[in-house]
């Protein structure tokens, strides 16, 4: 028998053959069935295992363990080169469980065989840990406590390069244990190297110090040479200490070392170079800068340690005045910043990444010239502004790819299906902070595993010759995409921070202009909301708070609109970071121009959450639903859909209550408009925003972030109209840490999970007659047959200059008779022009949408 002809064999004709004997009584050994099918195993791997499955199963019930540990093993291998990690290391651990004296040989063999692979098993390199979990706990049982130890200190290196330090520390004290009840002085320093690594990425630099001169003391005590890397993260320490000499002396030490690499001098001298500069020594700067680009040209794969060679000498730029060649050093760092993400799956990985880098970039950014030509600034504040939204939405359009291509087989499609519900439902774009704490390789109640399974998935799917999930998430994309809105005639707009300052930077055309506003103002400003919301502070405090500063803002900012109008610009697209705090749609209606144009429908302020294209959808608006509470003491709140609909031209809307307690796809999945007319609260207040909600702080609602994340991606939404006090409120935090990346969580963002929607929230208390009149506004403009969003930036336009006689009839014809007069009575006051032309009606609406 043609033995390379055993792969075509069905399993039940193979496991005949085994049954009958038929290679024992023709003289084929079994080693040499084994190699023939090894050697198919790379190019049909699932076939190989299917074979190896009933070899196993036929030596087993005939009690033949050799056999069945060899085919085992065979069908380990397959299952490896088919990216099936899960189920290999299932087989491996039935190897371990035979007693037998070559299962401890086999299974450790097999075990550094993954290992050597790692990367073979998913896309990202945030998969690793599971990897190394999963070796640790199969060679563990043999004794190999100190290689145990060191797969903590692995996955702790790379839990803390990706701001992963709960998860990072915990490791490196697992570590620790098993260094001290193995009385490893080697492991112990070891660990200490590596926590002091951790503290310094953290920016804990004293306690790197403590720990660095420890893990110096446990060398000196072993009588080995002191590790170039470990002298470098003390050099980093006591740089940023502000013991420079002391710095300089450890880098000079390491460099000088024999064990220090090409790839460990990139990063050693581009630290170097920081330190010198810092010293005003730039000549020795630049000098040491040289060297370290031209071994990166040699070595090419320290990424991270080029991002500081081209951070450092964007520095150094800034020092010599030299504008070009800081243009150059930031188009680079953007770049790199992209390689380094290319390799990370997890949102909250990628977060940690960004977090590291975003305050020096923009500190950076600052020393550009006030004007120029918008690629020379638009690409590195891009790469400032990537957030989990963004990286969220890219998964899902790529899965949506996956699925309409046909690129992968149906199997597959329904596992990557079956993985992204797995991780809406933990949590994304926002994870529970709790839960982004817990996420570590060893934790078996870690339900953020599943970004393990979708990386392993992806790896399968990506084999086929399909992209990777996020190769579109990067600056590079990004700042194409914000090109070809300006080549549109829109605005982009974005607001950038160093020091005591905040940069407005506005895009038109090919150039752009940047001005600087205090932040004592913005301060201010957010102290106010944050008293108004808690009630600490009167309407009437309030109004003058918004009055101020909007008055000192004024004189900077209404240049920057005047610009725009004068342009003729077809939209403000801002690009949101984690405060937002400027009330851009004030400033475009003080501007008269631009006031007009968004009367008529033709101009709007958008606030972006996240770069990437939404997906356009024509006709028109069909169907409307509305939450209400009419158990609350809200009048006007339960008939604004009503007001809506009969403006637009609409059948009445389908009315959800407001403690409806149904999945909200089920709720709101079929209709094409939304109206929340209950009560708001502000996110801020929620100490994570994965429990945020609508209504009342106390009482569940239909739309909460838990209930969105699930749901969005599945609605056909075009129009959210978030009618809630507070629901355009922002959450900065969860339950562990603050976000200072583009990562605040806000409700109605959250609509735009569809990439199809649009959506209208308030940041303070709204006026309930105001938001009425708004209400029919929009309807009215959609039966005029604007687009949702600039039949919202009409609507806001108007309901500024609405008369009292307009809102009157606005009334009378939307309520019922038995609340007209109670309605009419509230407004009965009211001047007949000017009634809603207080910037506090209208300054905190905002219109969130997608690029």
């Amino acid at each position: 028998m043609d033995l390379d002809k055993l792969i075509n064999l069905e399993p039940s004709e193979f496991k005949k053959l085994i049954e009958e004997n038929y290679f024992d009584n023709n003289g084929i050994y079994i080693i040499n069935v084994y190699n023939a099918l090894i050697r198919c195993g790379k190019d049909q791997p699932v076939q190989v295992a299917r074979l190896a499955e009933v070899a196993v199963d036929s030596y087993f019930n005939s009690g033949q363990t050799e056999e069945t540990i060899l085919y085992l093993e065979l069908q380990v291998r397959a299952l490896l080169s088919s990216q099936d990690i899960t189920q290999a290391v299932l087989l491996v651990e039935r190897i371990a469980s035979i007693d037998h004296d070559v299962c401890e040989i086999t299974v450790l063999e097999l075990a550094e065989d993954i290992l050597t692979s790692v990367d073979s098993f998913g896309v990202s390199v945030d998969q690793r840990p599971r990897i190394l979990a999963k070796v640790a706990c199969l060679i563990q049982r043999y004794g190999q406590q100190e290689r145990v130890a060191h797969l903590y200190c692995q996955a702790a290196s790379l839990y803390s390069s990706h701001g992963a330090f709960q998860a990072a520390y915990r490791c490196l004290g697992d570590a620790e244990e098993i260094a001290n009840s193995l009385d490893s002085l080697a492991l112990k320093a070891r660990c200490y190297t590596l926590l002091m690594s951790v503290a310094c990425e953290e920016n804990d630099y004293r306690f790197g110090v403590t720990t660095g001169e420890m893990a110096i003391t446990a060398y000196q005590a072993l009588g080995e040479k002191i590790p170039a890397m470990l002298l470098c993260n003390l050099g980093v320490a006591y740089m940023n200490i502000d013991e420079e000499e002391k710095a300089i002396g450890y880098f000079e030490q390491a460099l000088a070392y024999t064990n220090c690499t090409d790839h460990g001098a990139i990063t050693l001298r581009g630290n170097l170079s920081t330190c010198l500069r810092r010293c005003g020594r730039l000549v020795e700067a630049q000098d040491v800068l040289t060297m370290a680009e031209a071994a990166f040209a040699e070595d090419g794969q320290n990424l991270e340690g080029f991002l500081e060679i081209s951070l450092s000498g964007a520095k150094l730029a800034v020092e010599q005045k030299n504008a070009p060649l800081l243009v150059k050093r930031l188009k680079d760092a953007s770049h790199q910043l992209d390689q380094i993400l290319s390799d990370v799956l997890r949102l909250h990985h990628r977060r940690g990444i960004r977090e590291r880098y975003i305050t020096r970039f923009e500190g950076l950014l600052c020393a550009l010239p006030s004007s120029g030509d918008a690629a020379d600034a638009l690409l590195p504040i891009i790469a400032t502004r990537g957030n989990a939204m963004g990286d969220w939405l890219t998964i899902l359009r790529w899965a949506s790819d996956v699925g309409t291509s046909r690129s992968a087989s149906d199997e597959n499609v329904q596992q990557l299906n079956h993985t992204l519900q797995a991780i809406r439902h933990i949590g994304a774009p926002h994870l529970y902070g709790f839960t982004e704490k817990g996420d570590d390789a060893w934790n078996i109640f870690n339900p953020a595993n599943a970004w393990d399974d979708l990386s392993n998935i992806a790896a399968i799917i990506c084999s086929q010759n399909a992209e990777r999930p996020l190769d579109r998430a990067t600056a590079q994309h990004q700042f194409t995409l914000c090109l070809s809105r300006l080549k549109a005639g829109h605005c982009l707009m974005v607001m950038t921070y160093a020091g005591d300052m905040a940069m407005l930077w506005y895009f038109i055309g090919d150039q752009y202009k940047r001005i600087s506003i205090p932040l004592a103002p913005l301060s201010e400003w957010q102290v106010a909301q944050l008293d108004y919301a808690q009630q600490l502070l009167n309407r009437n405090g309030f109004i003058k708070a918004l009055s101020k500063m909007i008055s000192s803002l004024a004189p900077s900012i209404d240049t920057v609109f005047s610009d725009i109008a004068g342009a003729g610009c077809k939209s403000i697209r801002f690009i949101e970071d984690c405060f937002n705090d400027v009330p851009l749609t004030e400033f475009a209606l003080r501007n008269p121009v631009l006031c007009a144009r968004m009367m008529e429908g033709e101009f709007e302020v958008r606030m972006v959450p996240a770069i990437i294209e939404r997906i356009e959808v024509g006709g028109s608006l069909l169907t409307t639903a509305a939450i209400v509470d009419r158990k609350a003491d809200l009048l006007l709140a339960p008939y604004e859909s009503m007001a809506f609909t009969q403006a637009a031209g609409l059948a009445p809307a389908a009315l959800i209550q407001g403690d409806a307690h149904s999945d909200l796809e089920d709720l709101v999945g079929k209709y094409d408009a939304l109206i929340v007319s209950t009560h708001g609260n502000s996110l801020k207040f929620f100490s994570d925003a994965y429990f945020a909600h609508l209504g009342s702080k106390e009482n569940p609602h239909p739309i909460s972030v838990v209930a969105m994340q699930v749901a969005a991606p599945n609605l056909q939404l075009r129009l959210a109209l978030v009618n809630t006090c507070f629901s355009g409120t922002r959450s900065t935090r969860n339950f562990q840490k603050r976000f200072r990346t583009s990562d605040s969580v806000a409700l109605p963002n959250l609509f735009l999970l569809n990439r199809k929607a649009i959506a209208l929230a308030g940041m303070w208390k709204v006026s309930d007659t105001a938001c009425f009149t708004l209400t029919h506004l929009v309807g009215e403009g959609i039966k005029l047959g604007l687009e949702p969003s600039t039949a919202v930036a009409r609507a806001i336009a108007k309901v500024r200059t609405s008369t009292l006689t307009s809102v009157v009839s606005i009334l009378k014809n939307n309520l019922p008779e038995s609340l007209q007069a109670e309605a009419l009575r509230r407004v009965s006051g009211a001047p007949e022009v000017g009634m809603f032309s207080s910037p506090y009606f209208t300054a905190g609406l905002t219109i969130h949408g997608l690029l």
